[in-house]
């Protein structure tokens, strides 16, 4: 009889948590200006952020390579985008570029924001989880799956 409870708790978590696809607002911090320059936004105060412009070291990580404009850059992106499961494109605007990430199970949401240089030879990347505190190097791996990628395209 007991296993029948636990059984029938998980099963009402699940079902609570895929009435729930969006759960998290955004957590982009889109485009700003520093010194005169357009970059990413800092990473969030939570460790479940990695980002080639945070201020916090232990979450940094290498720009992407570009493909030798910003518009190259931005379907090369995008394309490889098309192909990842979960990935959504919410917005392009100018060398910015949105997309969101949710996880097939359990519906978690993460934001990836990219930004491409004016030459088109480098891509700032940001991705942020929206809920939790680790996101156990999920995002990290994430960005160095697309620079795998983009590298061999």
């Amino acid at each position: 009889m007991t296993l029948f409870f636990i059984i029938l708790i998980i099963v009402l978590l699940l079902a609570a948590r895929f009435a729930m696809p969006r759960l998290g607002s955004s957590v982009a911090g889109g485009v700003i200006t520093r010194d005169g320059d357009q970059v990413l936004a800092d990473c969030p105060g939570s460790p479940n952020c990695a980002g080639s412009m945070s201020s916090e070291p232990a979450r940094r990580i290498d720009a992407l390579p570009g493909k030798g404009s910003v518009q190259a850059s931005l379907e090369a992106l995008e394309s490889l985008l098309v192909a990842e499961p979960g990935a959504q494109v919410v917005e392009r605007r100018g060398p910015y570029l949105h997309a969101t990430f949710t996880t097939r199970l359990m519906r978690y949401t993460d934001d990836v924001e990219f930004l491409v240089d004016a030459p088109g030879d480098r891509i700032e990347v940001r991705s942020a989880s929206r809920l939790g505190k680790s996101d156990l190097g999920a995002n990290a791996a994430r960005i160095e799956r697309l620079r795998a990628a983009l590298s061999g395209s």
